[in-house]
């Protein structure tokens, strides 16, 4: 029996009909109340229908940061099309490849993107008459006006697909992960709950929002009645001064966002009362960067959770966890659960390595048009994340890197992530990513990328030294290699592969200049 036709479900109808006069969105220029939002979105679902958009079709966006982005995101799920979030940093390739795969027809883009995205879309279902232009006295605007803001209250299965989300690709080519309308709405309700978000907050959104957890947060925090502080993009120098001026109290940020704001900021010390909760994923945030934070904000709390754009949130690091459980990545949220699977299934016991896989809310539906590939990750109703990671007896859990970075040297296994954490333990450290190296003694070396402190200098010599106190003599990196920057993806993710292919053609010269002897 095929699933019953819902009235999609969104938490924007919900919050426009108890709380019609709050904030919902705040720019440095304007605000827009929930009733304002929810009108709005109506009036862009109207539009796209008046356009040919029907239920399914999929409905691309491309702009930075902005109240149109977020009425869109609504609006296009209102009127039952698929929201297609296109990166504004993207390259006319990437966004080529996006467009093809996931069979956009319509989009609603930025002025300043436009040409780009016309280039993107030769050769694909996408064109130039199915394109909305935002901007006063553009076509977006003009639409709207003709439109309706009646709810179309369409209905659609709740497993019908809300958004295709594009991976950053970090361990290959992006994959579309298809979320269901319902799916992301009891996930964003109930994660608001779970980040002790109020509706009193104001939550920063300074990320941007092409990117998974960036929308997620911002959806979020919509979900919990709360306002959003909008600004168009991050911009570290002048963060402070955003803060300030939104009335900012609760800030998500990756890990790299926080860092880069420190670094830029050189009154860092300034008290900034009114923040009252910190929020980060993504990757796991350092302790040079915890410690700063906490000294700038002792009056606040921190949130970390771990997932994904395939699962969701699965586990959570609450403000009074950090203390009594420093480096995990916390426990299921409500509504989540995980097992830990060895290379054959079998759930390993406390304290054992395994592949953690989860299941419960928040899950995508599949990758798009890649069954094979969804088909490598999902057994029932779990789904694997791809990391590994050790459970302890009060339920916590703690990474110990990806099973794909794994390193097997001298028929040993290495987990990066505990080189890195020693590494990243001299002062002079900032960043650091360790990868598996070919060799044809040990199968593959232990091999590091390092980025330095501003201002400071370090040398392979050194880290060499540093590690062999810390470091089991396996464990130790043979190849030490000091870069400016990691390659990183669009959400600030390192990209273990890129470094992986830098590191591989620096051994290959170094070999070939005769220094092929590496620390042992």
């Amino acid at each position: 029996m095929p699933p019953q036709a819902m009235l999609i479900q969104d938490p924007l109808r919900w919050r426009a009909a108890s709380q019609p006069d709050h904030p919902a969105l705040r720019t440095h220029e304007r605000t827009v109340t929930y009733r304002e939002l929810d009108l709005r979105s109506n009036r862009v679902a109207n539009a796209l229908r008046g356009l040919g958009v029907q239920p399914g079709d999929r409905v691309a966006l491309l702009d930075q940061n902005s109240v149109e982005f977020l009425e869109a995101t609504y609006g296009i799920a209102k009127a039952g099309a698929v929201s297609v979030p296109l990166g504004y940093r993207s390259t006319e390739r990437e966004l080529q490849t996006i467009l093809d795969h996931s069979g956009t027809r319509f989009a609603i883009v930025a002025p300043e993107y436009q040409e780009l995205l016309l280039a993107a879309a030769r050769g694909t279902d996408l064109a130039a008459e199915r394109l909305l232009v935002v901007g006063a006295g553009r076509s977006y605007e003009a639409a709207l006006a003709r439109a309706s803001e009646q709810d179309p209250e369409l209905r659609v299965s709740d497993e019908a697909p809300y958004a295709f989300l594009y991976t950053s690709g970090t361990t290959g080519a992006p994959k579309g992960v298809v979320q269901a309308h319902r799916g992301r709405a009891v996930h964003q309700c109930l994660a608001a709950r779970e980040f002790e978000i109020r509706r009193s907050d104001c939550v920063m959104a300074a990320a941007p929002l092409a990117n998974s957890g960036p929308i997620f947060w911002a959806l979020t925090a919509l979900s919990a009645g709360a306002t959003l502080g909008l600004v168009r993009r991050f911009d570290a120098a002048r963060f402070d001064d955003d803060l300030r001026a939104l009335g900012v109290t609760y800030l998500p940020l990756m890990p790299t966002l926080y860092l880069r704001w420190i670094e830029a900021t050189p009154h860092w010390h300034e008290p900034l009362p009114q923040l009252r909760m910190l929020l980060t994923a993504g990757e796991p945030l350092l302790a040079p960067t915890r410690e700063q934070l906490f000294t700038r904000f002792p009056q606040a709390g921190l949130v970390e959770h771990y997932g994904s754009t395939e699962l969701g949130v699965v586990l959570l690091m609450r403000p009074e966890d950090h203390q009594r459980k420093p480096g995990s990545v916390g426990r299921p949220m409500f509504g989540q659960e995980v097992q830990l699977r060895d290379e054959a299934g079998r759930v390993v016991g406390v304290g054992e390595v395994g592949e953690l896989w989860a299941r419960g809310n928040g899950q995508m539906v599949g990758y798009y048009r890649q069954p094979e590939a969804t088909a490598e990750i999902q057994d029932g109703e779990w789904m694997a994340s791809g990391d590994l990671a050790i459970g302890d007896d009060d339920g916590y859990y703690f990474i110990v890197g990806r099973k794909k970075d794994t390193i097997k040297t001298g028929g040993a296994t290495v987990y990066p992530a505990e080189v890195e954490a020693v590494l990243l333990e001299h002062p002079a450290v900032r960043e650091v990513a360790v990868v598996g190296l070919p060799d044809a003694q040990w199968g593959e070396l232990v091999a590091a990328a390092v980025v330095p402190v501003p201002g400071q200098t370090i040398t392979p010599e050194e880290l060499f030294a540093f590690a062999s106190r810390q470091l089991a003599t396996y464990k130790r990196p043979r190849a030490v290699y000091v870069l400016a920057e990691l390659p990183k993806s669009a959400a600030g993710k390192v990209l273990k592969r890129e470094v992986r292919a830098l590191l591989a053609e620096q051994h290959r010269q170094r070999q070939s200049a005769g220094h092929g002897k590496e620390q042992q």
